[in-house]
């Protein structure tokens, strides 16, 4: 662990106590805002700059199969379609994706870009400040360190359901930090929460400078992003972690 980093510093109107008594009865809240901001709009505007996206898909198979995203957009339509309907939930496969993601902190929890504006952020998920603020959230004594990744949802992307459940990795908390402005229910890529059922039980609309914290395991998707969305859903997403 260690200081804040940068120019990122935790928002001073955080109501700890209220945050806390609703995580411990819901097993989710969205922290808005997170940070200022200023640091907030400079993050988004890094991300949306970023052009060494990597497409990520996985398509019923046990491993996902990436794409750089000049691949990707060499690609004709016609074969970027077939590849998103082999990705498509169409039969009981439990787990299907397609987004795209820019991975900073993997499992190693080895910061691949320290010095960039992204890389800054990613260290300070794991700074002393905001480990203290997610132990007190959560109630887990252990968390000292959170994995990150950039992810950019365009349209028909989607993130099918799922619960994080991964002992080795030492999993305690899922976070989604929102770097989308004016989103639309109707335009899909909504973090949905599912009962055993399968019943969606509540979803959060991408929102700016908002960090969605929820326990795992726990049953979630991200809905597909309509045909129709003039945006891309961006955020950063990541783990907390005891490691």
């Amino acid at each position: 662990m260690g200081g804040s980093s940068g120019s990122f510093s935790l928002h001073p109107d955080i109501d700890r106590q209220s945050l806390r008594r609703d995580f411990a009865e819901q097993g989710c809240v969205q922290i808005a805002p997170f940070i200022s901001d200023d640091a907030a709009e400079e993050l988004r505007d890094h991300v949306i700059a970023r052009d060494d996206w990597r497409v990520r898909v996985l398509a019923g198979s046990s491993k996902p199969i990436e794409f750089a995203l000049p691949a990707w957009t060499a690609m004709s339509d016609t074969q970027r379609q077939a590849i998103r309907q082999a990705a498509g939930p169409i039969d009981r496969d439990p787990f299907r994706y397609i987004f795209q993601q820019i991975v900073v902190i993997a499992d190693d929890l080895r910061n691949l870009e320290p010095s960039t504006v992204l890389g800054r952020f990613a260290a300070f998920m794991s700074s002393d400040p905001v480990v203290e603020l997610m132990r007190f959230l959560t109630g887990a004594p252990d968390i000292d360190a959170a994995d990150a990744s950039a992810t950019r949802y365009g349209a028909g992307d989607f993130l099918t359901l799922h619960n994080d459940h991964l002992d080795e990795h030492g999993r305690r908390a899922a976070y989604v930090f929102g770097l989308t402005k004016e989103w639309r229910t109707e335009w899909g890529g909504l973090l949905q929460f599912h009962s055993k059922s399968g019943d969606i039980l509540h979803g959060k609309v991408p929102r700016m400078n908002a960090l969605t914290l929820f326990a795992v395991p726990q049953d979630h998707s991200v809905s597909q992003v309509s045909s129709f969305a003039p945006n891309s859903r961006y955020s950063v997403t990541g783990w907390l972690r005891a490691t």
